[in-house]
């Protein structure tokens, strides 16, 4: 959970620059979420993390992006962003 903190921290510090990263970020945190079936802090760390990208990449607004997180899809594109969840979960 620490190296998520950190992860957080500096996707907040660098801004813009982390854009691109996001893509490895989001693959990450998708298999990260897969390994962490039963323990629900790990998923609330994971979840701040991807919350702190999806705000820069909103921020920018120049980025279009479409990815599977593992628990759903997040759609950013024109400065919207939609997260469609998977009713599995």
């Amino acid at each position: 959970m620490q190296v998520l903190h950190v992860i957080s921290f500096l996707i907040e510090r660098t801004g813009g620059q982390i854009k691109p990263c996001a893509g490895s970020l989001i693959q990450y945190l998708q298999t990260l979420w897969h390994e962490a079936q039963e323990h629900n802090m790990l998923k609330c760390a994971i979840l701040t993390t991807l919350v702190h990208l999806v705000q820069v990449i909103l921020y920018t607004c120049s980025i279009q992006v479409i990815k599977n997180v593992g628990i759903g899809w997040i759609i950013v594109t024109n400065c919207n962003i939609v997260l469609i969840v998977n009713s599995s979960i």
